[in-house]
């Protein structure tokens, strides 16, 4: 391949990340996962830009060039290394959030390999271990080069491997999905690293690691059609696909039911607190749901406002109830350690759900009447 042709598939892959990256942080609601997210694509970006400027100086005379081609290859070298701990990063988030309070130390951790690295490409103007520019000025490996490459496969290796045990470890769906969809990413620029390595004439690693984040980011927005923003679970149009869904399925061994609760006082809580609490009670008992119905890989969706549906399989009523328990007995713990300046309670109402009578309407109407039964019934 020709340096045009390199330059080329190098260039396209730049415009492309150009519009991912705006279009991420234009359309992210910038969350902390979100802003790593969108730190990866940063970094991919100035990756492909340092390729780039490296490739139109490479060889050319005068002292100029040769410093720009020193810092455009350090870059490069360093830049790889550090897009593979931004991607450790952003998974460690992603995956295990709720493990927020070691999250700094295992920062720290993750980044000593990437700066022993940046240690390297510093002193190799004099001492040559990574790189160096030959009298011609063109670009040539050190004797300890395969530490960098090493180093950032190390990266991709132990990310790819969270990803998997995260995927092996978890009964939940959708975070089995998420997992193996993210590493994904890994494999693509880990093959990308190797072939480029073997072929340095080809942007591999370049290529790969763009179609991976372009992949991601759509899945990301496919997601966001379907994922409260609030709350994080699933919003109202996703819970109206799922039940037409689930009422179209009539090879289930077990019976099917919904549940529909709402937050009790929700009201009190809002014009005694402010909305900011009340959206903090809604998010609490998101999460609780969440929690609880992962365990059965049951449905769970804010239906809207302070209002939940639940839909899922089970043998009998019996153990219908058992899942209210669950979910009373979560919301009565958070209720003593949660530090709340009120109690939280939640009105629940079944049905079971018969696919061969049943449609769409029917389905939410007679979960509802038993959830208005039981407010009133509590009201009295």
């Amino acid at each position: 391949m020709t340096l045009s042709a390199y330059l080329f598939g190098n260039i396209i892959c730049f415009l492309v990340m150009v519009l991912l990256s705006y279009q991420s942080s234009r359309q992210f609601r910038l969350l902390l996962e979100e802003r790593y997210f969108l730190e990866v694509a940063l970094t991919v970006l100035l990756m492909e830009l340092a390729d780039i400027i490296w490739q139109f100086v490479d060889g050319s005379g005068g002292l100029l060039n040769r410093v720009i081609i020193y810092i455009a290859c350090g870059f490069y070298i360093f830049i790889i290394s550090y897009l593979g701990y931004a991607w450790l990063v952003y998974i460690d988030y992603k995956l295990f959030h709720k493990k927020i309070s070691v999250f700094g130390k295992r920062l720290f951790g993750y980044a000593i390999p990437m700066f022993f690295v940046l240690a390297l490409i510093l002193v190799s103007p004099k001492t040559h271990w990574i790189y160096y520019i030959d009298e011609g000025n063109h670009f040539k490996r050190g004797y300890l080069y395969i530490i960098h490459i090493l180093v950032s496969f190390f990266y991709v290796a132990y990310t790819n491997i969270v990803c998997l045990r995260a995927a092996r470890h978890t009964s939940n769906r959708n975070i089995k999905k998420d997992a193996i969809s993210l590493a994904f990413f890994g494999v693509m620029v880990f093959m990308g690293g190797v072939l480029q390595v073997i072929i340095p004439t080809v942007p591999f690693m370049t290529v790969g690691a763009t179609i991976s984040l372009l992949f991601i980011f759509l899945r990301v927005q496919n997601k966001q059609i379907s994922i409260d923003s609030l709350t994080g679970i699933n919003n109202r149009r996703q819970f109206n696909i799922y039940i037409d869904s689930v009422l179209d399925n009539k090879k289930s061994s077990k019976k099917l039911y919904l549940l529909m609760a709402d937050i009790d006082k929700f009201k009190h809580i809002n014009d005694t607190y402010g909305h900011v609490e009340g959206d903090n009670a809604i998010i609490t008992v998101a999460g609780i749901l969440a929690d609880i119905c992962s365990k059965n890989n049951d449905f769970v969706a804010r239906y809207g406002g302070d209002e939940f549906a639940i839909v899922c399989y089970r043998n009998n009523e019996t153990e219908v109830e058992a899942l209210k328990c669950a979910v009373k007995g979560a919301i009565e713990h958070e209720n003593e350690n949660g530090g709340k300046p009120y109690e939280l309670s939640l009105s629940i109402g079944s049905s079971q759900i018969f696919v061969d009578k049943d449609n769409h309407e029917s389905a939410i109407s007679k979960a509802d009447e038993q959830l208005y039964l039981i407010k009133a019934n509590r009201q009295n």
